[in-house]
């Protein structure tokens, strides 16, 4: 998912700033499913926050369907912030070229949940002699 995530971060053009996945579990609708909370933070303009969600969104085709098996993405929330929080820096400074671009640029954080089948599917408890690998299983 962090391959999946960095190719659609590098397509847009947005800078990623972070990727915070939490462990897979077992989807509560859908046990042969695996569903993966994520917290993604990025920067860039507005339109290139818009083309990096579109994309996160359309994961589901895969662009390398070898290195990164399809998914499906739910976007649960975007939360966007000008850039220009610095904080201050105690003295005034003229415009430049570079400050306003450094003006257009956003900072996005995005909640999402991935889900993709599980390699093996919740089965029943292994026969007896056979011991049990635990847990599910995501690519």
């Amino acid at each position: 998912m962090v391959d999946a995530l960095e190719d659609a971060a590098d397509q847009a053009g947005v800078d990623l700033v972070s990727i915070t996945p939490a462990a897979p579990k077992a989807s509560a609708d859908q046990p042969e499913l695996a569903e993966i909370a994520t917290g993604v933070n990025v920067k860039g303009s507005y339109f290139q926050i818009e083309d990096f969600l579109s994309r996160v969104e359309n994961l589901v085709k895969g662009t390398d369907p070898e290195r990164i098996p399809p998914r499906s993405v739910l976007v649960r929330s975007v939360n966007v912030t000008s850039g220009s929080g610095d904080g201050g820096t105690g003295g005034s400074t003229a415009a430049t070229p570079d400050a306003s671009a450094e003006a257009d640029q956003l900072q996005a954080t995005i909640a999402l949940t991935a889900f993709q089948l599980a390699r093996s599917p919740a089965a029943p408890a292994p026969a007896s002699g056979a011991t049990a690998t635990g847990g599910t299983q995501v690519r």
